[in-house]
């Protein structure tokens, strides 16, 4: 009983999740109507990325079969952005194959689609997107205990993001440090990676909350040189009188 309530909650949660979206069949459809790889390359994406949403399934079949489809439409859509030399559309899919063979424990085949994902930012010089995949890269390494290998990655990646003030990834290296030094009985540091990870994540959250407020008080009204004040008309001086 318990089993069949789990695998009719993963179904009912599969069909809400395909309801967000566009069906696939609609988009094979459209796949099957079109010559434009470019336009092939968005659609397979987007049957892919709806595929992604694994995560919130309870029953393994279909998770799997989730999984397996997201890998299979990635593929499709690197084929199609292969042939258009869409660099922006190959490295998101190496990084949704990334991901799936990740959480597959595939680790071999993660860290290959990595690797083309930080080559690909690297001769773009997508600095943001050479700081996540070494981040990426660096939890694979962790993940087999290549922890030397990782630290090198992690290490590059503070240096990029602290150099061009990428607070965000600098707090996502900072966890990334606490895990690697968890990892290998640096309790010490791992404190230490945490503490700095939460000052930083608590500035980031008071900055964005002093912005918000800077928003919402009136503008000042500034004038030049050259103003001259209108005159009040008579009755309003003589009542300020």
């Amino acid at each position: 009983m318990k089993k069949l309530s789990l695998f009719t909650l993963s179904l009912f949660l599969s069909i809400h999740l395909f309801a967000q979206s566009a069906s696939p069949d609609s988009l094979q459809k459209q796949i099957d109507t079109t010559s434009s790889s470019a336009l092939k390359g968005k659609l397979y994406t987007q049957m892919a990325e709806s595929y992604m949403k694994y995560s919130a399934l309870q029953d393994r079949t279909l998770k799997n079969q989730y999984q397996e489809n997201a890998l299979k439409y990635t593929l499709l859509s690197l084929h199609e952005f292969s042939r258009t030399d869409d660099s922006v559309g190959l490295r998101k899919a190496f990084d949704r194959l990334t991901r799936v063979y990740h959480d597959q424990k595939k680790y071999s085949q993660a860290k290959w689609f990595i690797l083309q994902s930080n080559t690909m930012a690297r001769e773009q010089n997508d600095v943001p997107n050479i700081i996540q995949s070494l981040i990426t890269l660096a939890g694979i390494k962790m993940d087999i205990h290549d922890f030397d290998l990782a630290r090198r990655d992690l290490r590059e990646a503070l240096e990029l993001s602290s150099a061009n003030c990428f607070a965000d990834q600098q707090s996502a290296v900072m966890l990334s440090y606490a895990r690697l030094y968890n990892s290998t009985n640096s309790g010490k540091q791992a404190a230490a990676a945490m503490k700095r990870y939460a000052f930083m994540k608590d500035s980031m959250a008071r900055d964005s909350e002093a912005r918000s407020m800077a928003k919402l008080r009136p503008r000042k009204k500034y004038y030049t040189a050259g103003y001259k004040p209108k005159d009040k008309p008579v009755t309003q001086r003589v009542a300020s009188l």
